[in-house]
């Protein structure tokens, strides 16, 4: 299984994760909930950050490994198809971390 796949599902099982607290946390404001919402958030941000350059250095491994003994190296289609494809990753963490607090403003206008 390719490190990207690995990176995305772990991206995915700790925002989930994370989504659930917070909806708890809407459903029934406790500060215990807001405590460990915030550690969460944060591994959200950095495994995505994860994704985000494990995804860059593959994009650029691989356009070095095409270019072979160049110096310079050709910007093709397929290199730019796996730079932009690089963004995917924290594009999904962020979206799942201003869904999460916006669960937490909600969750603290009830706590008030």
């Amino acid at each position: 299984m390719p490190l990207g796949i690995i990176i995305f599902i772990l991206i995915l099982i700790v925002s989930v994760v994370t989504l659930f607290i917070a909806v708890s946390f809407f459903i029934n404001p406790q500060e215990k909930k807001l405590a460990i919402i915030k550690p969460m958030s944060l591994s959200t941000l950095y495994v995505s950050l994860l994704g985000l350059c494990t995804g860059l250095a593959t994009s650029f491994k691989i356009a070095s490994i095409q270019s072979g003994e160049q110096e310079i190296i050709e910007i093709s289609p397929n290199f730019l198809k796996a730079i932009t494809e690089s963004f995917v990753p924290p594009i999904v963490g962020f979206t799942f971390l201003s869904i999460i607090w916006l669960f937490v403003a909600i969750g603290m206008r009830k706590y008030q």
